[in-house]
């Protein structure tokens, strides 16, 4: 599990630093998504690596804004990437 969690935490981070050109991340995420499905990742998978994501953060004694930001990048991400491999759940 430890090489899963590096690899969310760097996609985590190269989200961040794209935030500001959501357009070039776009493709980056949406290929990701495909990805997913083929590593049998379910819809209600997301969720619960939110939960896990929070869970974590607030381990690590995170503040109430870092939360709320990463819940925030995680919830656009997370929502983009169910729209790709879900569309019909949208």
């Amino acid at each position: 599990m430890s090489e899963q969690a590096r690899k969310f935490s760097a996609t985590l981070v190269v989200a961040v630093n794209s935030l500001t050109d959501w357009e070039a991340l776009q493709p980056s995420v949406e290929a990701l998504a495909r990805r997913h499905l083929t590593y049998g990742v379910e819809l209600d998978h997301y969720e619960m690596v939110g939960t896990a994501l929070q869970t974590a953060l607030n381990r690590v004694g995170a503040s109430a804004d870092v939360c709320a930001a990463w819940r925030r990048v995680y919830g656009l991400l997370s929502e983009h990437m169910i729209a790709t491999a879900y569309p019909q759940t949208t």
